[in-house]
């Protein structure tokens, strides 16, 4: 049975996941941006999807910040 993981194992974790996860987000975050109106949704559509674009910005940034990649601020 595997053992659950801790905290201490993302230091462990090869270089290549962190940056496997952004790009694998960056591509999801791009289909969904394709495939839903955002702008032009109702409200209450429009503010979640505008929520999830901005939790996705944030992820990104923070991920390439700690990998010591520099994030532009728009795309």
């Amino acid at each position: 049975m595997r053992a659950e993981r801790g905290q201490g194992d993302a230091r462990r974790a090869p270089a290549g996941r962190p940056a496997g996860y952004l790009h694998d987000l960056a591509a999801a975050f791009s289909v969904f941006w394709e495939r839903c109106p955002v702008l032009r949704a109702e409200p209450d559509v429009r503010a979640a999807r505008l929520g999830l674009a901005d939790l996705t910005a944030r992820t990104l940034h923070t991920g390439m910040s700690l990998l010591g990649i520099e994030a532009p601020d728009e795309i």
